[in-house]
C-alpha cells in the first residue's frame, strides 16, 4: 500500500471526527439541557473546579447589578460536539449510507460544569463568574478511559492513538485590580474538545504498536 493511498484512508478518518458547535452571546441566556451529560460534582477536573472555598459570590452579583446587560451574557458557553457525516459533505442522504459505518474512531465521555475557579491560557487560576441568575455552563467531551482507536491493526506500518483535542472557549472572570477595585473581564480557558485517531509511521508491518506519549 502506497503513501498516496494511506494519506487517503487517513483524510477519510479524520472527515468522522467531531466538531464543536458554538452558541453566540444572542443565545446564551437559553435554558440550560444537561440531562444526557456527566456532571462532576466537587473538585476539580481538567483545571476546571466547580466547588471553591471562599467564593466572592456577594461581590460579583454587587458588581453585576451595578451595570445593566450582564444577565444576557450567562447559559450555556458551549454546545455538545457533534460529528460531522462523510454522507452530508458528499451530497448524499445520511439514510443512503448505514448508520453502522458511520462512527467516531475514538470514544468519548460527554461532560458539564459550571466552574468557580479555572486555569487560563497562560496558566493562571481565575475566579469564574458562576451561580444562580448567572450560570456559565460548559459542555465538553473527553477522551473515554482506556480508548482505543478503532482503526488499530487496520493501516500496516502505522501505529494509531487516541489522543484529546483542545479548543478554547471564552469565559467572564472576577477580576481584583491593583487598585483595589474588582470588574468582570472576558479570559480564555482550554476546554477538551473530543478525541481523535492519530497515526504515525512507524515501519511496523504489524501495524498494533501504540504511539507513545
Amino acid at each position: 500500500m502506497n503513501h498516496q493511498v494511506l494519506y487517503f484512508i487517513f483524510g477519510i478518518l479524520l472527515f468522522g471526527t467531531i466538531q464543536a458547535a458554538w452558541i453566540d452571546n444572542g443565545n446564551r441566556g437559553g435554558p440550560l439541557k444537561t440531562q444526557y451529560k456527566r456532571q462532576f460534582e466537587g473538585g476539580c477536573f481538567h483545571n476546571m473546579c466547580n466547588d471553591t472555598n471562599g467564593y466572592p459570590e456577594d461581590e460579583i452579583r454587587q458588581l453585576i447589578a451595578k451595570t445593566s446587560g450582564y444577565e444576557k451574557l450567562f447559559g450555556t458557553v458551549t454546545k455538545p460536539y457533534r460529528r460531522i457525516s462523510v454522507a452530508s459533505r458528499g451530497g448524499l442522504d445520511d439514510d443512503d449510507i448505514p448508520a453502522e459505518k458511520e462512527k467516531n474512531m475514538c470514544r468519548t465521555q460527554p461532560h458539564y460544569t459550571t466552574p468557580k475557579r479555572a486555569q487560563d491560557v497562560h496558566g493562571i487560576w481565575q475566579i469564574v463568574v458562576n451561580g444562580e441568575g448567572m450560570e456559565q455552563l460548559v459542555e465538553y467531551e473527553t477522551c473515554e478511559e482506556g480508548a482505543i482507536c478503532d482503526a488499530d491493526g487496520q493501516i500496516p506500518g502505522y501505529a494509531v492513538s487516541c489522543r484529546a483535542q483542545t479548543i478554547t472557549i471564552r469565559l467572564f472572570a472576577f477580576i481584583r485590580t491593583p487598585s483595589g477595585d474588582s470588574e468582570l473581564r472576558l479570559k480564555t480557558f482550554p476546554v477538551p474538545a473530543g478525541c481523535y485517531c492519530a497515526m504515525k509511521y512507524n515501519n511496523f508491518r504489524g501495524g498494533r504498536q501504540q504511539i507513545d506519549d
